[in-house]
């Protein structure tokens, strides 16, 4: 009659979906462990990068000025420039997953900036608004 046993794994850092870990088990029996990872809501993945979404606001996307983003070790300010597009991307060097083996590397992390345009103006701001239509037009 087989006993459940319990092992402790170290996982090494930048496995990813499928990868296996192997080993010795209980009495010098072999394990393979297949990893799974579960999906994450704010990052997405794509071999050793990862993919973030990140609301700006509108008057900082025209102006420009900085905000804060969330790694995966932490939070790291980026500079937004002035007149910043909706959908524009940067690059983080350095802020993604661990490669697998080689200790200090790391994978890239893109940020996607989506405009957050505002919502219930004042009669003041819409005034404003109007006034910058004119400027352009």
């Amino acid at each position: 009659v087989s006993k459940p046993h319990r092992l402790e794994v170290k996982i090494p850092p930048g496995v990813d979906n499928g990868s296996r870990i192997r080993i010795s088990g209980y009495d010098g029996q072999e394990v393979i462990l297949s990893v799974t990872i579960i999906p994450q809501t704010r990052f997405k993945r794509k071999d050793n990068d990862l993919y973030v979404e990140c609301s700006i606001p509108l008057y900082v996307a025209i102006l420009g000025g900085e905000i804060e983003i969330a790694t995966i070790t932490g939070h790291v300010l980026l500079k937004i420039p002035p007149e910043t597009q909706n959908g524009r991307v940067f690059k983080l060097a350095n802020q993604g997953i661990p490669h697998l083996g080689i200790t200090g590397r790391r994978g890239n992390m893109f940020v996607i900036t989506k405009v957050i345009l505002p919502q219930n103006l004042s009669t003041e701001e819409k005034e404003k608004f109007q006034c910058l239509k004119a400027i352009r037009t």
